[in-house]
């Protein structure tokens, strides 16, 4: 082929190039550049965010009742939209309270679960049989359950259908945005390397398992409420924000863990039904309040932090001459010690 044919198939080659990206031929000589010639809008090039599709929980998936069948299949593809599991239920409109199974273990995407669905129904995550089924965390946990005015329970697991949360390696943040909410974890959780669990946002966290999650818990805000082993038994406990710790059916003595309460903190120290001894001071420039109609007996000098310590209700009894030294009390009416 001489040079001059293999500048016309070149040329050729080109032109067609150019067609089926500009929708134009090129240009004879004398007309205007390739540049200036008018192309057509490529919508996937510049379609803004919110008019992408987002896969989330829907296509063939149930949005009410537990029957434990294809479309209540967490693992099963067609359930989520464009058949890509993602681990979000965000804004979907359940009709009615809802148990999803897991078929085999989930690991989520890097985005975590996503509880922040529509509507004032409860959401409940179950293993598919007896065998306990792993939903591991690639990211944290978020969502406002059935929207801002609801007061909705979102469950992982039961003791026959049990769940394990995995924390993966490193800790994950837990938030229940809704102040009326609860996120209860049935059965064990399960990793968290350092850093552990992270408790955000002003729901409440109901731990029931015995767990063995590393790296400690750390209370933003909200309760956590925990029966004996929920908290593990070891790790820091730590209030770095206005928070609950509620003691459900345990008198655990967790004075040794509890770090000091940072000054303009204020933790709450809940148990209802068992009576709790603190061994151990705890210290730090922060608050306590005491709730609920069980007591607090305090068998340390200097036991409380230098903020005020408020007993709204319950019974706090002092096994030590200077518990209360360097405290200010607070009695309110609830106080019967």
């Amino acid at each position: 082929m001489s040079k001059s044919q293999r500048r016309g198939v070149l040329g050729a080659a080109v032109e067609n190039v150019l067609q089926s990206i500009w929708g134009a031929r090129r240009p004879s000589k004398g007309s205007r550049s390739p540049d200036a010639i008018s192309r057509p809008h490529r919508s996937s090039a510049l379609e803004p965010l919110e008019g992408r599709v987002l896969f989330s929980w829907g296509g063939s998936g149930a949005t009410s009742g537990d029957t434990h069948d294809q479309f209540h299949d967490y693992n099963n593809p067609a359930n989520w939209i464009g058949g890509v599991i993602d681990d979000s239920f965000a804004n979907v409109d359940f009709t009615a309270n809802t148990t999803l199974y897991l078929s085999s273990n989930r690991t989520t995407t890097a985005s975590g679960l996503n509880l922040g669905y529509n509507n004032n129904f409860d959401l409940t995550i179950l293993s598919n049989s007896s065998t306990t089924r792993t939903l591991t965390l690639a990211g944290d946990v978020i969502g406002d359950f059935g929207g801002s005015a609801s007061a909705r329970t979102v469950t992982l697991g039961n003791t026959t259908n049990p769940v394990t949360l995995n924390f993966g390696a490193t800790g994950r943040t837990l938030t229940v945005s809704g102040g009326t909410d609860s996120l209860v974890l049935s059965n064990t959780v399960t990793g968290g390397g350092t850093t552990g669990l992270y408790k955000a946002g002003p729901g409440a966290l109901s731990l029931l398992g015995t767990n063995t999650y590393s790296g400690g818990t750390t209370l933003h805000e909200g309760k956590v409420s925990f029966t004996s082993g929920g908290l593990n038994t070891t790790g820091n406990i730590t209030f770095d924000g206005t928070s609950t710790l509620n003691w459900n059916g345990t008198n655990l003595d967790l004075s040794d863990r509890i770090q000091p309460i940072p000054l303009n903190v204020t933790a709450t120290l809940q148990n209802a039904t068992n009576q709790v001894v603190f061994a151990n001071p705890i210290g730090g420039a922060g608050n306590i309040i005491k709730v609920g109609a069980s007591s607090l007996t305090l068998n340390a000098a200097y036991a409380l932090p230098t903020g005020f310590v408020r007993i709204n209700n319950g019974t706090l009894r002092l096994g030590h001459g200077d518990a209360l030294r360097q405290t200010t009390l607070d009695l309110h009416e609830g106080y019967t010690g």
